[in-house]
């Protein structure tokens, strides 16, 4: 058995494979968690490769292994990539609230045409009214961070997005005072 025959093996069982990590990870984390570990399996030399090749089950055994330690561990890289950012949208869910309201800031009756002013003059840098104006648009930080164009996608995570957001939020509030 070589690296090829085994990767041949790998995408032509890739409906089982999926499924597993479905299993695993739910159906919110399945994509991203079967991602994470094949690429980590493409990446392994043949040596290695060859190695976790059980000639009864294939590479089963071993990828539903690295489909638990991924997904279970706190240290591990999908962790670090995909859930501690959920997590920090957990923990600091209520200081990222979405206002559903556009035209009432905490109870006060507010001119929508003076929001939108104020929210025009809060930055001069391109990539933060971009992020702002896909915010208002989606109403979401992970749909935002979806939308941001893919040539600058690169440039922006989870935790820079709220980071423009609560800064447009401060300033339209200040610039209307309104007191947090």
């Amino acid at each position: 058995m070589n690296r090829e025959q085994i990767l041949n093996h790998f995408t032509k069982n890739i409906k089982d494979y999926q499924q597993y990590a479905k299993n695993i990870g739910g159906t919110d984390d399945a994509d991203d968690l079967f991602q994470e570990c094949s690429m980590m399996l493409l990446e392994y030399s043949e040596e290695r490769l060859i190695g976790y090749w059980n000639e009864k089950d294939g590479l089963k055994p071993f990828f539903l292994r690295m489909l638990q330690l991924q997904y279970k561990s706190k240290t591990s890289y999908f962790h670090n990539k995909y859930r501690k950012q959920e997590q920090f949208l957990n923990d600091k869910g209520a200081d990222i609230a979405y206002n559903e309201q556009a035209t009432e800031i905490d109870g006060l009756e507010v001119d929508i045409s003076e929001v939108i002013k104020a929210s025009n003059s809060v930055s001069n840098n391109a990539f933060e009214n971009m992020v702002w104006e896909l915010y208002v648009e989606t109403g979401s930080l992970r749909k935002t961070l979806a939308a941001i164009p893919e040539e600058y996608a690169d440039l922006f995570d989870l935790k820079l997005i709220h980071r423009v957001v609560k800064k447009f939020q401060r300033e339209i509030k200040q610039r209307l005072n309104v007191t947090e």
